[in-house]
């Protein structure tokens, strides 16, 4: 647990001013990143909801990805 806690710390001081923490001042107690896919699910489109479960974090994780290469 303690090298996870470690690499969970390296991470938040790399992210911590990032775009998707810029509202926190805190890290999160068990992530370094908390980011919100949907905040307007339509449950009645089922299938354009299945779309953005699958495409959303896919984009998000590589849009972080690029940012990390970017900073480190």
């Amino acid at each position: 647990m303690g090298q996870n806690a470690n690499v969970q710390k390296k991470y938040w001081e790399i992210l911590k001013n990032s775009k998707w923490n810029s509202d926190r001042n805190k890290m999160p107690r068990y992530s370094v990143l908390e980011v919100v896919l949907e905040n307007q699910i339509d449950f009645n489109n089922k299938k354009r909801m299945t779309e953005n479960i699958i495409t959303q974090p896919l984009s998000l994780s590589q849009e972080i990805q690029q940012y990390l290469k970017r900073v480190e």
